[in-house]
């Protein structure tokens, strides 16, 4: 696998380092989608939201293209990664009961192994289900998905990971590298969960 220049990168806050990774990690394994109707809607809301806002700017012409049934048609993994972030945070706060992103994130990096792998099958959790808002097809690069499997012994267990499960555990991979959370530790989790 590539290397990972964006996880030695210091960030604002947590949401910023997960928009990035999320966004590297659809860029690097995406080859062509298809987006689910509320992920339309929602990223027309958005842009909406913005345009009212004056903030033009932020998204430009060049990040997303719809098509002339107003559906998706392109968009930057830059948007879909801030996306990723921004419900990712909201979910977790819910998750932990309206604690902080901060507190929390500030909790797993201090706490024990039964905390980080907690958060670990939380965080796939969370960003497997903000994958399933998004997207309803995806083409990807079959190697990469190899890789990953042989890396962290999961050919044996399931070849058929879909490919939202895939970008899930490379989302978490990477908030794991970026926490300090033992990679053992990450893979002894993943080899628990039920993957699909």
């Amino acid at each position: 696998m590539e290397k990972k220049s964006y996880l030695n990168k210091n960030y604002k806050n947590f949401k910023e380092f997960l928009s990035k990774a999320s966004s590297m990690e659809l860029q690097s394994f995406i080859l062509n989608s298809k987006f689910k109707n509320r992920f339309n809607l929602e990223v027309k809301g958005i842009i909406d939201d913005i345009k009212s806002k004056g903030n033009v700017l932020e998204v430009s012409s060049k990040e997303i293209i719809f098509n002339s049934k107003g559906e998706i048609s392109i968009i930057s993994s830059r948007i879909i990664g801030e996306f990723i972030g921004s419900k990712y945070e909201e979910d977790i706060i819910k998750y932990y009961k309206n604690t902080g992103i901060s507190r929390v994130i500030h909790a797993v990096i201090d706490g024990n192994e039964k905390v980080q792998g907690d958060f670990i099958k939380i965080s796939y959790k969370v960003l497997h289900d903000i994958l399933n808002i998004i997207y309803y097809d995806l083409n990807f690069i079959k190697d990469i998905s190899e890789e990953f499997k042989e890396k962290y012994i999961l050919k044996d267990k399931n070849n058929n990971i879909s490919p939202i499960s895939m970008i899930s555990l490379f989302i978490v991979e990477d908030i794991c590298m970026y926490l300090g959370i033992p990679l053992i530790l990450f893979r002894e989790c993943i080899i628990g969960f039920k993957i699909t």
